[in-house]
């Protein structure tokens, strides 16, 4: 049966329901500008009612429970669109600072230093024998070789600055790792009571993943999605279980968080394996399996698989550039001492093989002496420059150091002229020792000079691969340099076959060397035929085509995640015009309420004063 006192009780549920609708628009007007608060809102529902004589009879209202306005569906593509704008904006970052290594657009930089260094040549061919133009020839070769190491140099800073940044990241990931797992506990203590919502320190998670999604791609599951349309018909937010996976790997669970390192050690230069470290603290390299994020861009950057063999990349898009440009240089330094090893010398002396002496030296991985069956010449010259003995050396699969050497030194009639005094093998012996390959005189006070001409039908590569008789040392973009005795003093430059005065030769054949296509070697064995400039030309168009991609790239993803952004704010941010309309409303009905309350003390009152 009701009375009084049951008007009392109700009256005082729609007053406690009102405040708690306030504290709540309170606690949302307050969190207004916190960019990662979720509004939440306050369930309201009546209480189960009474029956009398006269049926069912309302027993006031109740509140809930209180729950954040999420949709998690948006809040998942937020995140995916968090991630692909940090990475799209470390590429093209990244990018617009590898593009102002190549200023060749401005006419600046190694392709103006090759055609000022083919001018040299022009020049010295007009001169053949004068110092100032071998000088200046000598100039222009230094400036092309130390721009071209300068130019890999800074690629390859790149790559560690990169890689110092990574370390960096995956520090704040472990700190972020741990703080969402300690987080995840608080949730499952809180909301062990069915009826409680455990919304700030679910935005706080939410914070946190976010953060880590800037740094690399996370997957995370959660379970039992609950829907309530009855408040938004767009709200939904998960229930339990939390797992947090990184390219395959469990980095959070119920258990807690399990760690990464990045690993630097037995690297040269400091390059980091991303690892992941399990409980029995193993360890598995995760580096190709990382994506997305500021991480996924630098790797996909850097580079992600190592080469053991010299501590650098085979993979990775600097890396492309580096090998490109290594590429690009170990052709120019092969092709260019393969001309030059035409001009006679007082000995032939090699650079430093990888070889052993009874290794069949066409059986060599391609990428390190990339020799060719064929033959060439050995010419020999007396004081006046006049040839006086020429032997041609075949190179087939049977060749090794120990056979090349045993056919140079082979007494033979190179002359035809019945003479077993006047031949190569008289006046010359070649060695194979300590990894280095030389042809030397017998009798210095002869004055006798020795030359390679390869032959131009069947060439075997073999004086630009060995280095021999060189203008340039080295083999890639990293060693690239001139000739020590030609650094030294620029007399040493020569211009033509032989001796001669006047002989321009080689000089013109250097000229010649920037309009003929040559073969171009990378470290995979690959071969490509194009001209020197051409070739670079494909070096810098390259470099161009990724920024200008990686700059639309970014502006499209930028793009996105200001839309989804935005969709996901319309969601959950605080609107103050929406919050302030609430307030009012729940104002108005706890007044109202508090009018009912004093309505029923006046009564109370009446019949109290009634009975006295």
């Amino acid at each position: 049966m009701s009375s009084t006192f049951h008007g009392l009780n109700t009256t005082y549920s729609g007053l406690s329901a009102s405040q708690r609708q306030v504290e709540t628009t309170s606690h949302n007007i307050s969190n207004a500008n916190n960019p990662y608060y979720t509004r939440q809102r306050a369930v309201q529902a009546n209480k189960v009612p009474m029956n009398d004589s006269f049926g069912d009879l309302g027993t006031g209202t109740k509140i809930m429970t209180i729950k954040r306005v999420h949709d998690e569906f948006v809040y998942e593509r937020y995140r995916r669109a968090t991630e692909h704008k940090e990475a799209s904006d470390v590429t093209k970052n990244t990018m617009k600072e590898v593009s102002q290594y190549f200023p060749d657009m401005q006419d600046l930089g190694i392709f103006k230093d090759l055609r000022e260094y083919f001018n040299g040549w022009a020049d010295l061919s007009s001169n053949p024998t004068q110092t100032a133009q071998k000088e200046a020839l000598k100039s222009k070769a230094e400036i092309l070789t130390t721009d071209i190491k300068a130019t890999r140099a800074e690629l390859h800073d790149t790559q560690l600055e990169l890689n110092s940044q990574m370390g960096v990241m995956i520090n704040e990931a472990n700190s972020l790792l741990k703080q969402i797992a300690q987080i995840n506990v608080k949730i499952r203590n809180n909301e062990s009571d069915k009826t409680n919502n455990a919304n700030d320190l679910r935005d706080q998670r939410d914070k946190l993943e976010l953060a880590l999604s800037k740094i690399m791609d996370i997957k995370v599951f959660k379970s039992a999605i609950k829907s309530d349309n009855t408040m938004l018909s767009n709200n939904a937010d998960w229930n339990e279980d939390y797992v947090l996976n990184v390219g395959g790997y469990t980095l959070i669970d119920e258990n807690g968080s399990h760690g990464i390192k990045f690993d630097t050690k037995d690297n040269p230069y400091g390059f980091g394996k991303v690892k992941f470290v399990r409980e029995d603290l193993s360890e598995y390299d995760m580096s190709k399996d990382v994506r997305g994020g500021k991480i996924g861009a630098m790797l996909d950057l850097r580079g992600r698989v190592m080469d053991e063999r010299d501590g650098e990349f085979m993979d990775g898009q600097l890396q492309s550039y580096i090998d490109n440009l290594d590429t690009f240089a170990k052709g120019l330094i092969e092709h260019t001492n393969a001309i030059y090893s035409k001009s006679s010398q007082k000995e032939i002396r090699s650079n430093t093989l990888p070889i052993s002496k009874e290794v069949n030296i066409l059986n060599l991985d391609k990428t390190t002496l990339n020799l060719k069956e064929g033959e060439f010449d050995i010419v020999i010259y007396d004081t006046n420059g006049k040839e006086i003995g020429r032997k041609t050396i075949d190179i087939d699969e049977n060749t090794s150091m120990k056979t090349l050497v045993k056919s140079i030194n082979k007494n033979s009639d190179d002359n035809a002229d019945g003479s077993p005094l006047n031949d190569v093998d008289d006046m010359f012996t070649a060695r194979f020792a300590n990894g280095k390959f030389t042809i030397t005189r017998d009798d210095d006070s002869k004055g006798h000079t020795i030359a390679i001409e390869d032959s131009k039908t069947k060439p075997t590569n073999i004086s630009g691969v060995f280095g021999l008789n060189r203008f340039f040392e080295g083999n890639n973009a990293k060693n690239i340099t001139l000739n020590r005795k030609i650094l030294d003093d620029s007399v040493e430059i020569r211009a033509g076959l032989n001796a001669i005065s006047g002989d321009a030769t080689v000089a013109n054949d250097m000229q010649q060397l920037q309009f003929d296509k040559i073969e171009f070697m990378d470290k995979h064995g690959k071969t490509t035929d194009e001209t020197l400039n051409y070739f670079y030309n494909i070096i810098t168009t390259k470099i161009a085509t990724d920024g200008d991609e990686a700059n639309s790239y970014s502006d499209t993803k930028t793009a996105m995640f200001n839309t989804i952004k935005n969709e996901f704010e319309a969601i959950s941010k605080v609107s103050m015009d929406e919050e302030l309309t609430e307030l009012m409303k729940f104002q108005t009905a706890y007044q109202a309420n508090a009018k009912v309350m004093s309505t029923i003390n006046t009564i109370l009152e009446t019949l109290l004063g009634i009975k006295r």
